[in-house]
This record gives C-alpha cells, sequence and structure tokens, in this order.
C-alpha cells in the first residue's frame, strides 16, 4: 500500500473503469492510479471545521478549511480531470445519446464546499474502518474534540454516478490530531 502527498500527485494519472451497478441501483466507477494501484493520499495539516461521525444523525462527514492553497489548486485539478474524464467515455458509460459537457460539469458534485470564512473539503469516514490518532497513540474519533489540526490519509475510492448526479468518494482512512495548534506531516509507519 503505497501512500504518496496529496500535492505530489499527477491528477492525470487517475483512471476511472467502466461504471458497474451497485446494491441501490445506482452505478460507481472504480479509480485508480494508472499502474492499477489504489489511490492513498497524505493530506497535508488541515483545520479541522466540522464533522458528524454519528450515523444517528445523518452523513457522516469531516470538514476541513482549505487554507493551503497548493492543496485547494489541487483538488480543482482533480474536480477537472474527473469531469473531463466523464465528458470523454460519456459514449460508452451511458445508455442516451450525446452528454455535454455542459450537462457533465452541471450534475458533479465536487467534495469542495463553501464555507463561511474558507473554502471547504469535505471527506466521508468509513464508520468501521477508519483509524483515529491522538499524537501517535491509537484514539477514536471523540479525539477531535477541542483539536484545531488534524492530518488525513484519505482514498479516492471511485466516483458514484447517480440518475441526476455524481461525485467523487473521497474516504478518510485515518486521521491524526495533535495537541499542538499545529501539526505535523506523518506516515504509517510513525503510528
Amino acid at each position: 500500500m503505497r501512500i504518496q502527498r496529496a500535492v505530489d500527485l499527477r491528477p492525470e494519472s487517475i483512471a476511472f473503469r467502466s461504471p458497474q451497478k451497485t446494491a441501490d441501483n445506482n452505478y460507481r466507477s472504480a479509480t485508480t492510479l494508472e499502474d492499477g494501484s489504489m489511490i492513498l493520499l497524505q493530506m497535508p495539516p488541515m483545520k479541522l471545521a466540522a464533522y458528524n461521525l454519528d450515523p444517528d444523525a445523518g452523513r457522516l462527514f469531516v470538514d476541513f478549511s482549505l487554507t493551503n492553497n497548493e492543496l485547494y489548486q489541487f483538488l480543482r485539478r482533480v474536480d477537472s480531470h474527473t469531469i473531463q474524464s466523464v465528458f470523454n467515455n460519456r459514449m460508452s458509460w451511458f445508455s442516451v445519446g450525446d452528454v455535454s459537457m455542459a450537462s457533465v460539469e452541471d450534475s458533479y458534485t465536487s467534495p469542495i464546499i463553501k464555507g463561511a470564512d474558507t473554502p471547504l473539503v469535505r471527506f466521508r469516514p468509513n464508520a468501521v474502518k477508519t483509524a483515529f490518532f491522538v499524537n501517535r497513540s491509537p484514539s477514536d474519533a471523540h479525539c477531535m474534540e477541542g483539536h484545531p489540526m488534524a492530518t488525513a490519509i484519505v482514498q479516492l475510492r471511485g466516483l458514484s454516478l447517480f440518475k441526476d448526479s455524481m461525485s467523487p468518494e473521497w474516504v478518510l482512512h485515518s486521521l491524526k490530531v495533535t495537541e499542538a495548534a499545529t501539526t505535523e506531516q506523518f506516515e504509517f509507519s510513525d503510528l
């Protein structure tokens, strides 16, 4: 399992497979790197903005403030590459007639969302498998309370295609918070 820094990944190296029908009658296009490996990325330290990790309170999410312009630009390039890939594959992916670029752009939901002061990026934790750490010690989701900064390992798992929308599946694999107001980069080998 190879983890690379998010800003080092070339979005053009992301490959999309032909969509497959899911159990809930939607479609999902799996993503890999050109060499077939999964896309695991280490995000730079980011400020925690909001989160919901209670399945009874709605959809699970962790939002981070996008104050790092390099990361913001990287995520925008991934969005652009995804939209272009869907458009390039439109004839083989969709059974309806020609799909315009405007239709693809309008139906795409970015992980970048509007925040009060800065844009936010939203990742979906896996309620069962997401690992949480405080410094180097394993913890649970409650570790985020009172901690302003975190570093995350995320996976771009695929692209969910619904009847009138599509969105990338950014899955939070692990999150490390620190006691300090800033965090350092970390590797799985550090844990």
